[in-house]
């Protein structure tokens, strides 16, 4: 009976570890549609299917090192200007 419980235990550990491991850890789990002025966002990582994430989203970094997720630049407006307005700050210094 213990080898079983002890078994069920080491398969679910390593069912729990693979599983994990599919989703990589800085993809959003959500967006918010709530606007940040741009003047905030530090730097930005734009995550997509082709990164292994399974939501579309931008990851605002603000000057404060939080993280927020919004939408895709390709499905706001706000969030391409913003990325724009990063880049070119970016770019001055």
């Amino acid at each position: 009976m213990a080898t079983r419980l002890l078994m069920l235990l080491s398969l679910a550990l390593i069912s729990s570890h693979w599983t994990l491991g599919e989703v990589p850890v800085d993809c959003c789990p959500g967006v918010t549609d709530r606007e940040l002025p741009c003047q905030r966002v530090k730097s930005y990582l734009v995550k997509d299917a082709s990164t292994g994430c399974h939501l579309d989203a931008t990851v605002y970094i603000t000057r404060r090192g939080k993280q927020l997720c919004v939408p895709h630049p390709t499905q706001r407006h706000w969030v391409r200007a913003c990325i724009t307005a990063v880049d070119a700050r970016a770019a001055r210094h």
